[in-house]
């Protein structure tokens, strides 16, 4: 088994929806620059294999964005919970 850890430096969009198309976070047209460390692999004993993501590597430095979901009491519906769009929190 062999392993390759590699940076990547791109910029990407996040942009999340409910069922029906509607933007519920993020923002389709602004993209963000992100760095990212993800590991492949590849078995060697096989010459034909090809090279798979292991897994991702978050540097302790690194912020993790939670988005919050909506805050529902018994007996509210959903919809009466959505107001505006919340911001995210950082963990």
């Amino acid at each position: 088994m062999n392993q390759v850890t590699v940076g990547m430096h791109t910029q990407q969009t996040l942009a999340i929806c409910d069922w029906f198309g509607r933007l519920m976070y993020g923002q389709e047209d602004v993209p963000k620059n992100v760095l990212e460390y993800v590991v492949f692999e590849k078995h060697l004993t096989n010459p034909y294999g090809s090279w798979r993501m292991h897994g991702k590597i978050v540097p302790p430095w690194a912020p993790m964005v939670m988005i919050p979901g909506p805050q529902l009491k018994p007996g509210e519906e959903y919809e009466e919970a959505q107001g505006e769009a919340q911001k995210p929190q950082l963990a």
